[in-house]
């Protein structure tokens, strides 16, 4: 492959910004998996908090009635949070995965322009070689 020193530099950047983008994505997917962390928690929490908030009401049933309904509302909002996080986790996993994919790709085309430029290298030693050898022979 026939490279030019601005064809590398562009590689390069191309490179550079492809790991800067898989970078970001896994800084947006680990914000992500924080976040639902956190609403498991809140999740777990609030179940906690409900159970011993109805033993320590006992028998205000009026009380405890409108709480349950607030905690039900509660851990409704909470649950399709977490879908929602699920869902944006996947979609970011699979970003990554093609960020990654497109590096990987990058890097392979980088390897195989580096072999070439060391075959030409090697090529025009050994021509050089050679046309010092022809020189020599012809004396």
């Amino acid at each position: 492959m026939i490279e030019t020193p601005r064809a590398r530099r562009s590689l390069e950047k191309l490179m550079k910004l492809a790991r800067g983008d898989a970078d970001a994505l896994r800084v947006d997917l680990a914000d992500i998996e924080r976040a639902r962390s956190a609403a498991e928690a809140s999740l777990a929490d609030l179940d906690e908090k409900a159970a011993n908030e109805e033993a320590v009401a006992g028998h205000a049933v009026a009380d405890i009635a409108a709480y349950r309904e607030g905690v039900c509302a509660r851990r409704h909002n909470i649950r399709t949070t977490l879908i929602t996080l699920e869902d944006a986790e996947m979609n970011a996993r699979t970003r990554l995965e093609a960020a990654f994919i497109e590096v990987k790709k990058l890097e392979h085309l980088m390897e195989i322009n580096d072999r070439a430029d060391k075959k030409a290298g090697r090529r025009s030693d050994l021509n050089a070689m050679d046309d010092i050898a022809t020189m020599r022979a012809r004396r």
